[in-house]
Order: structure tokens, then sequence, then C-alpha cells
């Protein structure tokens, strides 16, 4: 018998559940194998949240991760990490996550508790109706305009098309120049991607070598099939497995082995995570 599982806009059979894990495996086949597979699969299917402790049982790297409740319950850090301010130094705040984790949301909250800068992006995309935080966080040009700023190399960070759809996302170096050279504020948040911060976590390295680089990732705790219902209604079914759930399975996975500090996103009847983005803000402040 052919097990189905209900994803909201449709049935998931397990042999469509195995081809879009499979799908993940492609941004990166060598620690995406066929144990790691099997272990997505049989996560999507028992209903287990998503948590550190969980997938540690498939990606050992995720072990390394401790909670650290002198700030708050729903942080982790990783053992080598210690959430505490670079004497001296400027941030920026990596903020990642996969689709449908609420990064936005979380931010959202946040602007009205913690002054930071922001890293505008880059993208072809159209701008969301009745997003607000959009305007502040992205320029929006023709595919014709970025392909002629990335020509001239005025990327620090760009995707190609098929990464993130139909469409282009890249981090301009003005804009970076722009966030550190602000005297209102230490702290700066560039809302990225996994594919994008291994370009750009090098270039800072090189080109701002006296700005602290610091990773955070949003993991949403739920069962790994609820986060594919998630993606399904607010990007609808045909991105959702086309790419977006098997990008945010590649993202969950080699967030263990790429970021510093996972904030845990739990459900809220309210629709706004409260607790992830209060989680978030007690993190600047114990860095800043």
């Amino acid at each position: 018998m052919t097990s189905v599982i209900e994803t909201g806009t449709s049935e998931l059979s397990r042999a469509h559940c195995e081809m879009l894990i499979r799908m993940a495996s492609e941004y990166d086949p060598k620690s995406l194998g066929s144990r790691e597979q099997r272990g997505y699969v049989k996560l999507f299917y028992d209903g287990s949240d998503l948590t550190p402790e969980r997938l540690a049982e498939i990606q050992p790297a995720y072990g390394r991760f401790q909670r650290v409740d002198a700030i708050d319950p729903l942080l982790y850090a990783r053992e080598d990490f210690k959430l505490e301010p670079p004497e001296g130094m400027p941030l920026m705040i990596a903020f990642l996550g996969p689709s449908a984790s609420g990064k936005d949301s979380i931010l959202d909250l946040v602007e009205g508790h913690y002054p930071s800068g922001y890293v505008v992006n880059t993208t072809t995309r159209p701008l969301r109706e009745g997003s607000q935080s959009d305007l502040a966080r992205y320029e929006f040009v023709s595919k014709e305009d970025f392909r002629h700023r990335r020509e001239r190399e005025e990327f620090a960070e760009s995707l190609p098309l098929g990464v993130q759809g139909e469409h282009f996302f890249g981090t301009s170096i003005e804009s970076i120049d722009r966030a550190f050279a602000s005297p209102s504020h230490r702290l700066s948040v560039w809302r990225g991607d996994l594919v994008g911060l291994t370009q750009l976590k090098p270039w800072m390295t090189k080109n701002y070598p006296q700005v602290a680089f610091v990773t955070f990732f949003v993991l949403p705790q739920m069962p790994l099939g609820a986060l594919c219902v998630r993606i399904e209604q607010k990007r609808g079914l045909e991105q959702a497995h086309r790419w977006r759930f098997p990008k945010a399975v590649w993202e969950i996975h080699a967030a263990g082995e790429m970021v510093d500090v996972i904030v845990l996103n739990p459900p809220d009847p309210t629709e706004a995570p409260r607790d992830a983005a209060a989680a978030t803000v007690a993190a600047f402040r114990a860095i800043d």
C-alpha cells in the first residue's frame, strides 16, 4: 500500500516525498546521501518537530549545538561560539532560514524592539502586495539591469536563476558599504540565503575583516510535513514542490554545519512569531 500524507493542497505519496528529498540532495550530493535522504523521509512521516536534538539523528553536526537557557530557551549556539559582544567590532548578522520559517515576520517584530541597520538586497522578483518590509529590505530591478550590474562585479554575492526560482537575488557592495557607513548603529542585518552565505562570508572576511560576521538560522519547530503544507499555503503548490520545499530540506540539513546560532520558531496561536522574536532580540542584545 502506498503511504499518503495530506499536505493541505495536495496528497503527497511516499514516492513523491522521496522524489522531493532527492531533489534536495542536488544542492549537495556529498552531505545528503542515501542515508540522510531516508532519514528525512522518515522524519516527514513520523510527525516529529524539527529541533536540533531530532535533526542530530540525521545530521550529526546538530549535536554541536547547546541550548542557551541563560539568554532564552529557544536559542541554541554552536559549542565553540559564545553569545557575547566581540570587543570593539561592528557586527553583521546573517539572518537565514528555509522558506516559510518566519524570518521576515520575526524581523518585523524585532524592528520595534531593537534598532539595527539592514543590508538591502537586490532582486528581480516583484514586490509582494502589502509588504512594507519588502520596501525596506529590497531593491527591485529588472533582469537586464541585474545582469549588467553583475557583469560589472557590483555584487558581493549573487544567486543564479534556479536557486530562488525564476528570479535573481544578490547583495550589492554599495549596500554593504552604506550599512557600515551609518554611525547610528553597530549591528547590521543581512536577510539572506545559505547559498549566498557561501559567497558573502569569504567576501566579508576579505573586504571587512574588522566586522564580526555572525550567522543566525530560524528553525521552524514543526513537523517537516507541516512545513511542506505551510510552504504550499504561502507560495503555492507549484513553487513549493518545484524548488521551495527541496531547498528548505537542504538548508535545514546544511545549517548544522554552516551557522552559529539557531532560533527555534514554535507555533503561535496568533500566527505572529512572538516568542522567536523575543529570543532574537535577547540574542542581539547579548552580542551587541
